[in-house]
């Protein structure tokens, strides 16, 4: 459950990016080469069950909802999951805090470039692009990844999947319905893990969807967020287009440089900085405050 910016790229510049799962996450520009170059964007904004949260632009972290703590400090990414969030700090610490999970990580000496926290485990990817998962690890063993190393990761509900260097799709967990089924040879340069699906966007925008939400993704979208029960990808222009039943449609007119999909709604960073959430608004979750959060390309800066 991740925010998966991926910029289009014109005759001068590639961009390429790739939550939750549980899930985020900043630098989204590299210089065109021959081949894509798959990078998760860290999250600027991030939607969970009952809560949302959100990094500002000096890089302090806002939460709003069934619980509004935030620690102190200055993150690059955030990722939101059920009951708890996690963010990277500038030193590539991995801080958690919520329900049973206010902590840093087991030695406080590892260091981390990517973080996306699912509904009930996170998963992390170290600096060597080794995948690190923690919390509920039941029989589906989503909280055990494989060995090698990877470029981007996205925590679902009881899967995660991961993508490799050269853009084929590694997933582990549930595979009920064929969610975590290892997807090869399509070049993806985003993936996001939802509730029993998962969804990918190749480098020219278009993309995929596989397990129990199979559709085909014409675009072109600069972005894709899989959530517990429904879709949102981001079109050219910034305009979100959902699909599923638990998302509500997108307000009118406006135009998003980030966006996120929790359980049962979504939030985004509009062009101008303001955050803008809607779907449920249970205990004030799509209610975001008021002031200016970080564009996904200058959150890690």
């Amino acid at each position: 459950m991740r925010f998966v910016p991926h910029p289009p790229c014109n005759s001068s510049m590639k961009t390429v990016a790739s939550l939750v799962g549980v899930f985020m996450l900043l630098a989204m520009l590299s210089g065109c080469g021959d081949a894509p170059e798959p990078q998760n964007s860290p999250e600027s904004i991030s939607a969970g069950d009952g809560h949302s949260c959100g990094l500002r632009e000096n890089g302090q972290v806002v939460c709003w909802g069934w619980s509004s703590y935030a620690p102190d400090g200055r993150f690059t990414t955030i990722s939101a999951g059920d009951d708890y969030t996690c963010g990277l700090r500038e030193n590539g610490q991995l801080v958690c805090w919520g329900h049973d999970r206010s902590s840093e990580d087991d030695s406080g000496e590892q260091r981390y470039t990517e973080i996306s926290v699912g509904a009930i485990h996170l998963c992390a990817l170290r600096t060597s692009g080794e995948a690190m998962c923690s919390g509920v690890n039941n029989e589906f063993g989503q909280a055990t990844p494989p060995a090698g190393s990877f470029v981007a990761i996205s925590a679902g509900l009881h899967h995660t999947c991961g993508l490799r260097e050269n853009g084929d799709a590694v997933c582990w967990g549930w595979n009920i319905e064929g969610q975590a089924t290892d997807i090869a040879g399509e070049d993806f340069v985003t993936i996001s893990a939802g509730h029993n699906y998962t969804c990918g966007l190749r480098e020219d925008g278009t993309g995929m969807c596989w397990g129990g939400f199979t559709i085909s993704l014409d675009g072109p979208y600069t972005a894709i967020s899989a959530g517990r029960a429904g879709i949102c990808a981001l079109e050219a222009d910034g305009a979100p287009v959902c699909w599923g039943s638990r998302n509500a449609e997108p307000p009118d007119g406006i135009s998003l440089s980030a966006i996120n999909v929790g359980d049962t709604h979504a939030c985004g960073v509009s062009k101008n900085g303001e955050a803008v959430c809607w779907g449920d608004n249970s205990h004030g979750k799509a209610t975001p405050p008021a002031g200016r959060f970080a564009q996904p390309s200058a959150a890690s800066q």
